[in-house]
Parts: structure tokens; sequence; C-alpha cells
């Protein structure tokens, strides 16, 4: 009978020790995910930052969730004389292209946010838990249907 009352101790433990272990793990993966999507973010920010007149002109506009289709702007590598539209084609063809695969279901958006003040937002949003969520509308996140999300906001 003790033997058996220790075992359901035993069990009882090694259950809470092995669940803390699945949340911290999960905690894990989501520091990361805010990491490199941070990075990724931060990425697009200074390319728009060093084309600003592109930007002010909303050459910069894009989301994956639309049809847009980026032109491949070979001229613009090495600092060739590609123009302000060029190069902006040429920065949101290689970002996208360089989305981060440890994100799931990635989309990623650069929009104007208030043309007086010069402001951008540049937002990357995923599938954290592989739960099917596609909502790209709020972030932070208001529900389970919205994919996890990093966005800064800047003023050129």
């Amino acid at each position: 009978m003790e033997v058996l009352a220790a075992l359901a101790i035993i069990s009882v433990a090694l259950y809470t020790v092995t669940q803390a272990h699945v949340t911290s793990i999960k905690g894990l993966r989501y520091s990361n995910n805010i990491t490199v999507a941070a990075s990724y973010v931060s990425d697009m920010v200074e390319r728009i930052k060093a084309n600003k007149e592109g930007a002010l002109l909303d050459y910069y506009k894009y989301s994956s969730s639309s049809s847009n289709v980026l032109s491949s702007q070979d001229g613009c590598e090495g600092g060739g004389g590609c123009g302000s539209k060029g190069l902006a084609e040429y920065d949101l063809e290689n970002w996208v292209a360089a989305m981060p695969k440890s994100l799931l279901r990635a989309q990623a958006e650069v929009t104007a946010v208030d043309v007086v003040d010069d402001t951008i937002k540049v937002s990357v949003f995923w599938d954290n838990d592989n739960s099917g969520s596609t909502g790209t509308e709020n972030c932070p996140p208001k529900s389970d249907a919205d994919k996890d999300c990093y966005s800064l906001t800047v003023s050129l």
C-alpha cells in the first residue's frame, strides 16, 4: 500500500515537471520568434530609411496577403543607378525572399501610417502555436484567430 502511495506521488510530481518543461519550451520558441521577427522588421526599416524618397512616394507599400507582384531589379546591386522606385522594388523582393522559415505561415506588410508626419509601419505576422490562425488585422493579437505579430512604426 505504501509503495502505491509513493508511486502516485512520484507520478504526480513527474507530470508536473513535464508540464513545466513543455511550457518552458513553448515560451522559448515564442521568444526566439519575436527576436527573429524584430530582426526581420528592422532590416526593412533600415532599407526604407536609406531610400527616403522611395518611402515618401509610397513605393514600399506591400502586403504578402495581397496579390503584389514583385519585379526583379537586377540593376540595383552594388549601388547601381536604378532610382528610388527600382531600389524600393529591389529591397522588397530581397526582403520577402529572406522571410524567416522559422516563422510558421509568415506574412509581412509595409504601410504608410501618417503621410503628414512621414511615418511608416512594418509588420510581420506568424502562427506561433501552429493553430491555423489567419488574422492579420490586429497587432497585438486580440483573439485566437489572430496571428502573432511584431510591428514597428517609425518616423522617416
